[in-house]
């Protein structure tokens, strides 16, 4: 399991006083030691999960959506587009199913038989009536 790692916020701090010390070196050398650290967990997690599974189903989660949210420090800090794209490239080369569910209705219609079960909200089945 991909532990959370909080690489932006936990440099938030000295990253902030060089920006404002106009220390534009420094600057870069935070954000690249953020960049490569993330980097490195991602591919040390990615690597282990396709040499584990035969095949791999990832969410079609759009991080640009999630981006333009009051949580986009947390949705980029996490790095999803990075992860989806190198469990992609690494399931290729290893020759893993990978496959990338859409996840629009997920939790409505069972992706077997595509009923709707009685846990299910209520009043949804007449929508189409309203």
């Amino acid at each position: 399991m991909l532990e959370r790692q909080q690489r932006y916020r936990n440099l938030e701090v000295k990253l902030g006083k060089a920006q404002r010390a106009h220390q534009k070196r420094r600057v870069k050398a935070i954000h690249a030691k953020i960049k490569h650290q993330r980097q490195d967990d991602t591919h040390k997690f990615t690597t282990a999960l396709v040499q584990q599974h035969s095949a791999i189903f990832v969410g079609n989660v759009s991080s640009a959506g999630w981006a333009k949210t009051t949580m986009a420090k947390s949705v980029l800090d996490a790095g999803w587009f990075m992860l989806k794209t190198q469990l992609k490239y690494k399931a290729i080369a290893r020759s893993v199913v990978f496959e990338e569910v859409n996840e629009a209705y997920s939790t409505q219609t069972c992706s077997c038989c595509g009923s709707l079960s009685a846990n299910s909200p209520k009043g949804r089945a007449g929508l189409g009536i309203r």
